[in-house]
């Protein structure tokens, strides 16, 4: 396998995180409470790329890394499912 089998599962987990920057940034801007994002965890292989779904957002709004993203953008609290 090389770099370049990857570029499909790149390119949906890139636009994943897109989505969720944009749902979590309008959620802080709206002032929402809460916000549910689409998880990363639903695109398999990333090939070299790949890391643990624990570094990404998870379904608990208490998981550290959602914590810290919904203080960065201002969110109540943000959640990943999907």
């Amino acid at each position: 396998m090389s770099t370049w089998d990857d570029v499909g599962a790149i390119s949906a987990y890139a636009a994943t995180k897109d989505a969720q920057a944009a749902l979590a940034q309008a959620a802080g801007a709206a002032g929402t409470g809460s916000v549910v994002v689409p998880a990363t965890s639903a695109i398999a292989n990333l090939g070299v790329f790949n890391h643990s779904r624990y570094e990404e957002m998870l379904a608990g709004p208490d998981w550290w890394i959602n914590k810290a993203e919904a203080a960065h953008y201002g969110a109540g609290s943000i959640s990943a499912r999907g």
